[in-house]
């Protein structure tokens, strides 16, 4: 692409993020810089997210590093610290040593002052059940400086430090209403640091990045039909990945034997696209949910039931249609927009719900 086709894209991407329900206000000239700066390894992108078996969430995850990349929010190295911060990462990471993704340092003449590590995730909920990963990612530094296994020839050019003030950034996409807090299992000394945009604008990035060709697809020209059979184990499969979801994100806040509880917020993250964040509103969803949803101790079964009609969709601007489509079998992506239609059919015969102050909207598919 030339230079001036890839303004163009990125323009008109950007046009497309702020006409979405994705879009949050903010950041708009930073916004526009990191999409630019995207489009330029967009065929990166497309082989790593085509590769056969390679799931979403991967895909999702790589973006967000690409974005904390290109982010005017995290601290930049040199030239120089940069290539020797990757070299000391890659060392690392050969010896199977945990090892951060960002690892910044002051270089002033043949001193070279480690200041800080930053580590990317896609939600602070990814890192509650390994925390060890944080505290051994500053061990294995501070052992490289004491034991002198900087690798050579940097080790013999540079007289490495710390810093007296050290950073430790856990960098997040920005979050999307309460403020992201660290679980209470991460080592102290950390704190979160967000860039730019926020995981539901990536997932749609990823959507006009990664998958042209779905973007320009006509649904008619798809297969016609599908077999009961195979939408009841398309939306069993679902269903069942959703409640493994739930379980993770939460497992710190209910105990795990407690099926009904995640039942229920499984039941409200695919028909409401939000999850709640405290225990007054988890309360309050199971309530709802179990008083409102008969079948709601087996909500596989109420899901696998086959809509009525198929719903009409835009499938250029609908994120979980693009989530849900790489799971249909035999690629019949009817089956995708099935089961939004029965997800609509089960929203409407529901009372209002339940108002939450404390929720996060969440795109539940695009975490399958």
């Amino acid at each position: 692409m030339t230079s001036r086709s890839v303004k163009a894209t990125s323009a008109k991407i950007f046009e497309n993020l702020k006409n979405s329900k994705e879009y949050r206000n903010g950041f708009v000239k930073q916004k526009r810089h990191i999409i630019t700066q995207l489009l330029t390894i967009k065929n990166e992108l497309i082989q790593f997210a085509k590769t056969p078996g390679r799931p979403a969430y991967q895909v999702n995850g790589l973006l967000v590093e690409h974005c904390a990349r290109f982010s005017n929010q995290l601290p930049k190295n040199t030239p120089k610290a940069q290539y020797i911060s990757e070299v000391i990462i890659n060392h690392l990471h050969g010896c199977e040593l945990s090892n951060p993704d960002y690892i910044w340092l002051k270089i002033q003449g043949r001193r070279m002052t480690f200041t800080g590590i930053g580590e990317v995730k896609s939600h602070p909920f990814n890192i509650a059940h390994r925390p060890r990963q944080l505290f051994f990612q500053e061990t294995n530094i501070r052992n490289l400086i004491k034991c002198g296994e900087i690798p050579s020839p940097i080790s013999k050019r540079y007289h490495a430090t710390l810093a007296d003030i050290f950073m430790r950034y856990l960098i997040l996409p920005r979050s999307t209403h309460a403020p992201h807090t660290l679980p209470a299992s991460a080592p102290l000394g950390w704190e979160i640091k967000e860039i730019e945009f926020t995981l539901p604008e990536i997932i749609f990035l990823r959507h006009q990045l990664c998958e042209d060709t779905l973007l320009s697809e006509n649904l008619d020209e798809y297969n016609s039909s599908y077999s009961p059979e195979e939408y009841e184990s398309f939306a069993y499969n679902i269903v069942t990945q959703v409640e493994e979801i739930i379980a993770d994100l939460f497992r710190n806040l209910i105990p795990i034997d407690q099926k009904e509880i995640q039942n229920a917020l499984a039941m409200w993250s695919i028909i409401y696209d939000s999850i709640p964040i405290n225990r007054e509103s988890i309360d309050l969803v199971t309530q709802w949910t179990q008083a409102t949803i008969p079948h709601c101790a087996d909500m596989r079964s109420l899901v696998s039931i086959p809509p009525s009609s198929l719903i009409g969709l835009d499938a250029k601007k609908n994120a979980p249609y693009h989530s849900l489509i790489q799971y249909a079998t035999a690629n019949n992506i009817l089956l995708a927009r099935a089961l939004i239609s029965r997800l609509q059919e089960i929203k409407q015969y529901l009372p209002d719900p339940p108002e939450l102050t404390h929720k996060q909207e969440i795109d539940i598919f695009g975490l399958l």
